[in-house]
């Protein structure tokens, strides 16, 4: 298999990033509204988690409902059928996340709000660990070249030899 140009390797780098970030951004969203958090925030982040909740909450409704079918065309209902309701949530997500980026502040705020037990707890502090080193083993193999790649294979066939005498 041939290696990675630098580009694609930066890239597969940066989508990582990106993605830990995102991910990051969004956990920090409280499940519940609060008043005073919403206070605190410009209006800006103040329209972009709104927006969030409104459409989670309608999204969550539906599916407890059991009014949804997937297959259902939109001129069935005037309500979202499951791909329209996942393009809104990416959309509604990716707002959210270019807010949060852009005021740290509203992040902040977000945090400060968020309880202890809404964080995923472990679960979202395992997972974050987990792809920061998945991203660092990803960089280090990456930097690599393919001189390096055979020179290691070379001197661990060594070793191997050598355990075997």
């Amino acid at each position: 298999m041939d290696k990675l140009t630098s580009a694609e390797s930066s890239r597969m780098v940066t989508v990582l990033d990106d993605g830990l970030e995102k991910m990051l951004l969004l956990s920090a969203l409280p499940e519940k509204r609060s008043v005073a958090m919403l206070s605190e925030l410009d209006q800006e982040p103040y329209d972009a988690v709104c927006s969030q909740w409104e459409l989670e909450e309608r999204i969550t409704e539906t599916l407890r409902s059991g009014t949804i079918n997937p297959a259902r065309e939109a001129s069935d209902d005037p309500a979202q059928t499951v791909p329209q309701m996942q393009e809104s949530l990416q959309v509604s997500s990716r707002q959210l996340c270019r807010v949060l980026r852009s005021t740290p502040k509203a992040y902040g705020v977000l945090q400060a709000y968020l309880p202890e037990e809404e964080t995923g707890g472990r679960n979202t502090t395992a997972l974050v660990e987990v792809l920061t080193e998945l991203k660092e083993q990803v960089i280090h193999k990456l930097a690599r070249s393919n001189e390096e790649e055979s020179s290691a294979k070379k001197k661990l066939e060594d070793k191997k030899m050598k355990s075997k005498k």
